[in-house]
């Protein structure tokens, strides 16, 4: 999968003598996740004992981290007992995936109490200070703990994170959150899995820089910007197979089987992940809201379908604002009304206006060849006449986002083979990733995401 945010960080011990400093890095939007197998030291410890610090203006401050527990689970386990009514029961036969943990659903709690390879520790790269002074330590954390994170961006700053065990008073979030959360979905019918009928629910996760409203599981129905005019610009989250074809679509995942996978409110970030898209039960998207990034990573495991298409419909609050991608640097503004763009294999796309700016970056790691499948952009302005009109306010405004089309009617997504038919010969996985930024409504286009001449990104995670 390719890697598009560019900050490195080395894990390097003790820190031997160094002149104090600030930390010169300058991507505040970006966290740091790092797996419990590069933090062996503390795979002892309980999640809630690794504390954060950094070290600026000759003294030492606490910083908010947060630890995510993962575990290696039956495909179904989400499901619950409601699996083998369904007709996929678990078995030791079945494929087990990586999935976030929660005590609040079928998935359950990680079966490891401790911090292992599996679980996630998250800091902000913004939290980041300069390099402390040998023998130096902070009150609260226990002596010889220590390890410094070093953190590198190729495009110029550098800065330093230590992790430590907590002697016992300290809080993990350090009095912090930079996420917040509100939810009817404890209380709603069904929750955390049920077989058919939509999920109804409220929820707003919510930053300094943006805030994103779920009406069910795949119904993402309103985008502020808080940086602007915090007026919604958002009317869905679209997912359908083509256009005029109603047949799928969110509304239609939300109202089929579905299963929570895990819904987590941290102070660093919001974890919200779900299973089940009608005759895909095993398809996937997992939300990480961030302060000011939002990731979007869908896995795709259904039989053999024609296409998909995965697009946001912008509400007609976004009238006026430019779109632009990687193959339409100039852009075109969105105004309702039919435009030619240019498609191609998306990267990375932007709508900046008096709204405020939303530029997201796609990736995707996948096993299909060039004989499964094809990847293009998508791209409607017709607040008249839509291409697809499934389901939202039945208009167009600038709806942008990829698809895939499928060339060989035998490739299946579905890892228990459900609905393949004995034509399918071979299986292949599919994994996209969107992430999300949230910027101020006086981003030109000079600062569109940085990307390399192959249009990945410059640099990787290390």
């Amino acid at each position: 999968m390719e890697k598009k945010y560019c900050i490195l960080w080395a894990l390097l011990g003790l820190a031997p003598a160094a002149t104090a400093q600030l930390s010169t890095l300058n991507r505040p939007a970006e966290p740091v996740v790092m797996t419990g197998a590069s933090l062996s030291v503390f795979a002892s410890l309980r999640p809630a004992d690794v504390v954060g610090f950094r070290y600026a203006n000759s003294a030492w401050q606490q910083i908010p981290v947060q630890v995510d527990e993962r575990a290696l689970l039956d495909v179904v386990k989400p499901y619950g007992a409601l699996a083998a009514a369904a007709g996929y029961p678990p078995s030791p036969n079945n494929p087990r995936i990586l999935f976030y943990t929660d005590a609040g659903t079928f998935t359950g709690a990680d079966p490891v109490t401790t911090i292992d390879a599996d679980d996630e520790l998250v800091f902000m790269t913004k939290d980041a200070g300069g390099r402390a002074p040998a023998g130096s330590l902070p009150a609260g954390v226990v002596p010889g703990s220590c390890r410094e994170v070093s953190l590198t961006d190729p495009l110029g700053g550098l800065g330093y994170v230590y992790l430590f065990q907590n002697a016992g008073a300290l809080a993990q979030n350090a009095g912090q959150r930079y996420v917040n959360y509100a939810s009817n979905l404890a209380t709603t019918p069904g929750y955390p899995a049920h077989l058919m009928g939509a999920n109804v629910e409220n929820t707003t996760i919510s930053t300094a820089r943006y805030s994103w409203h779920f009406a069910a599981e795949w119904v993402s129905d309103e985008l502020k910007l808080a940086i602007g005019s915090n007026t919604d610009i958002l009317d869905r989250h679209k997912n359908f197979f083509a256009n005029g074809n109603c047949i799928r679509h969110e509304d239609a995942f939300s109202a089929a089987e579905n299963a929570f996978v895990t819904v987590k409110a941290g102070p660093l970030r919001v974890i919200r992940s779900y299973m089940g898209a009608v005759s895909g039960p095993l398809t996937q998207r997992t939300h990480l809201f961030y302060e000011g990034r939002h990731d979007i990573i869908t896995d795709l495991r259904v039989h053999n379908i024609v296409s998909i298409f995965d697009a946001f419909d912008y509400s007609p609050a976004a009238n006026g604002m430019v779109y632009r991608n990687n193959f339409n640097t100039n852009g075109v503004v969105i105004d309702g009304r039919p435009d030619v763009v240019a498609l191609g294999d998306l990267r990375w796309e932007q709508v900046s206006g008096a709204p405020g700016t939303l530029s997201v970056l796609h990736s995707r790691a996948t096993t299909l060849t060039a004989t499964d499948a094809t990847f293009s952009s998508y791209y409607d302005d017709n607040s008249a006449n839509p291409a697809s009109n499934c389901t939202g306010d039945g208009q167009a405004w600038g709806t942008s986002g990829v698809s895939v089309q499928f060339l060989n009617g035998s490739v299946c997504t579905d890892p228990l083979g459900g609905g393949c038919g004995t034509a399918s010969t071979h299986f292949r996985t599919l994994q996209t990733t969107r992430s999300l930024y949230f910027d101020a409504p006086t981003l030109q286009p000079a600062r569109r995401p940085a990307t390399s001449s192959n249009g990945t990104a410059p640099c990787s995670w290390r």
